[in-house]
């Protein structure tokens, strides 16, 4: 058995096109109008309102610029067309977080959401960056940050949220989501980078620092997580949590492989499969990861792990927040030893993304594995 339903829409995401070519161009722009029909000489202002427009196999397309106010999308595409919400420049397009809401809530299944800067709003009473409870849906090459500065309570939030099945987070840069060292409710067992809910998914490829909690979570109803050649660091309660709350089906987090990550200098646990024993299943794997100053590397109660060295990624420059490089020094014990691909013992196979977060092919020409981490080695 192969449940590998993601790798084709991950390999045409990464590679620019998605699903079917577009059958119509919706343009947003800050000097646009909602009133206008979103073309090109007669943009509109907001991507709410090009979404009414857009059908399946169509873009967004938004221009560089600052956008101010939490909305919602729900146009769907389909499984040979996608809708596609693409910034004009990588990170140029800026969305602000309104005084509440997710800064983006989509409620549309087989979209991607790509190249935006998400940015929180200290005032916001709103908990996520990017919030989907669609099918689908893939969230890729964003930079989210500032989410919920002041806040830690048991309703939680989340850089990115996913609270549907099926859905893929790749080549994300995830950073200060909830508050920060130093300030009341750091560490927050509540507040996460990106948060799993739901059933089938993947997190591949992403970057992700300076969150309260963990900087990758799967909690309440997750199973079946793919989170794969990531590279998580300086977080306030651990690097990387494979869970299940044990309150509605599934009940157990089970076939989840958590390989190829580089955790290093979270606050507790660098991987934790937590928490009851019963909702944690026999069949989730932890292979190839590489671990490094955490006070717990790794701590498992069903699953099963290989290969987990503790040693220095030898980052080119380590300075726990966004003024670093993430790479590593030719040096590293990360290049070389990851996986391409994975089984575990009940059957089930995956192969990983074959690109990185900048892009580039995975393995390296000379290479015949892929390297730990979200880079991979010039």
């Amino acid at each position: 058995m192969n449940r590998r339903f993601i790798l084709g829409a991950v390999s045409i995401v990464l590679s620019g096109t998605c699903m079917a070519a577009a059958q119509s161009t919706w343009h947003v722009s800050t000097t646009g109008n909602d009133n206008n029909p979103c073309t090109l000489p007669n943009p509109c202002a907001s991507i709410a309102r090009a979404s009414t427009l857009a059908m399946p196999g169509d873009t967004v397309l938004v221009e560089a610029g600052t956008y101010y106010g939490s909305f919602q999308t729900r146009a769907s595409g389909r499984s040979s067309a996608y809708i596609t919400y693409q910034s004009e420049t990588p990170w140029g397009a800026v969305l602000v977080q309104g005084r509440s809401g997710s800064v983006w809530g989509n409620y549309g299944n087989y979209v991607v959401i790509n190249g935006f800067e998400i940015v929180g709003n200290p005032l916001s009473v709103g908990v996520n960056g990017i919030y989907t409870q669609a099918e689908f849906t893939v969230i890729t090459h964003n930079k989210v940050h500032g989410i919920l500065p002041n806040t830690c309570n048991g309703i939680g939030g989340s850089g990115i949220q996913l609270d549907s099945g099926h859905d893929e987070v790749i080549g994300n840069y995830v950073y200060q989501i909830g508050p920060q060292r130093g300030s009341p409710g750091y560490p927050c067992t509540y507040v996460h980078g990106i948060y799993f809910i739901k059933p089938y998914g993947l997190a591949a490829e992403n970057i992700v620092f300076q969150t309260s909690g963990y900087g990758i979570h799967e909690w309440h109803q997750a199973s079946d997580i793919e989170a794969v050649n990531n590279t998580v660091f300086n977080n306030g309660f651990g690097g990387i949590l494979v869970g299940n709350d044990g309150s509605q089906q599934p009940t157990q987090n089970n076939n989840s492989f958590t390989d190829n990550n580089i955790v290093y200098g979270n606050g507790k646990y660098g991987i934790h499969e937590c928490c009851t024993k019963k909702f944690t299943g026999t069949c989730n794997v932890f292979n190839n990861n590489l671990l490094y100053d955490n006070p717990s590397a790794i701590k498992l109660q069903t699953g099963t792990q290989n290969d987990a060295p503790i040693a220095n990624p030898l980052f080119a420059h380590y300075t726990g927040d966004a003024n670093g490089d993430y790479h590593v020094q030719s040096t590293s014990p990360a290049i070389g030893q990851g996986l391409m691909s994975d089984r575990n013992s009940c059957g089930i196979s995956v192969k990983f993304p074959a690109y990185d977060f900048s892009g580039n092919p995975r393995p390296k020409p000379r290479g015949t594995a892929f390297d730990i981490g979200a880079y991979e080695s010039e």
